[in-house]
């Protein structure tokens, strides 16, 4: 897949981030022959104190993520832990997957220890 990605918002050293999201991307996406557009937002705080969301069908992700939680700000860890936890969700729209939690909890962790702490 062809990805093009965008953050948007005030990311901490935005290059790592950038980087840890396509090189997640690029690992649980299919190898086809299609363009994917997958734009991700840091903001305070998202609907409700979630940690982050994502929407989206076939062609295109929107991803929030939420920079705080009850006014208390996530770890750079914790960031790079929700931002897989959507990517997941992200890789499940792509792919018109079932969108399962089960799945995004199960994974987020294995993602970090692999991309984030390279």
């Amino acid at each position: 897949m062809n990805i093009f990605l965008s953050l948007e918002g005030r990311w901490p050293q935005a290059n790592l981030y950038s980087q840890f999201c396509y090189d997640i991307l690029y690992d649980i996406l299919p190898d086809e022959d299609r363009d994917v557009c997958v734009d991700i937002e840091l903001l305070h705080h998202v609907d409700h104190q979630a940690a982050g969301y994502c929407r989206g069908d076939e062609e295109e992700v929107y991803i929030q993520i939420a920079r705080n939680s009850c006014d208390v700000p996530y770890t750079h860890t914790e960031l790079a832990r929700n931002l897989a936890h959507e990517l997941i969700h992200a890789y499940q729209f792509l792919t018109g997957s079932p969108t399962t939690e089960t799945e995004a909890y199960g994974k987020e962790n294995m993602l970090v220890e692999t991309y984030w702490a390279k």
